[in-house]
């Protein structure tokens, strides 16, 4: 699946439930266009469009940012994988080493996937960043 691809029909994705005032995962019913689907909440049953486009959300130019699924599948199969217990607070201070959990304090839970002696590599549920670490 490319970065800006549906997910499959069937597979869970991450997605704000209104009725539930969360977010929550939901159930990929049926792709209705290239860039949407129908989803169901897994929690409440609620049914809505998945878009790839997200309109709320809006680059300096006006334009829709895009969602990027593929960062998301990958947070969350390290997450599944490494789990959230014992993540580490991020400093600029510390150093870490790849499949370590993180805890920064913007961007949230992450998994370093690649690590140098100054710069890592962290997916995050929003998408993956570059960070510097190891800095005294």
């Amino acid at each position: 699946m490319s970065e800006f691809s549906l997910p499959p029909v069937a597979k869970s994705v991450f997605y704000p439930c209104k009725k539930c005032d969360a977010e929550r995962y939901h159930t990929v019913l049926a792709h209705k266009s290239e860039t949407s689907a129908s989803i169901q909440c897994e929690i409440c049953g609620s049914k809505k469009t998945y878009s790839l486009t997200a309109t709320k959300n809006k680059d300096a130019s006006g334009k829709p940012k895009k969602l990027k699924v593929a960062g998301f599948q990958q947070w969350r199969e390290l997450r599944d994988k490494i789990g959230d217990s014992g993540a580490k607070k991020f400093t600029i201070k510390a150093q870490f080493d790849v499949d370590d959990a993180i805890d920064h304090p913007k961007f949230g839970l992450g998994f370093v996937t690649y690590a140098n002696t100054e710069k890592i590599d962290v997916a995050f549920e929003d998408g993956p960043k570059s960070l510097i670490h190891n800095r005294e």
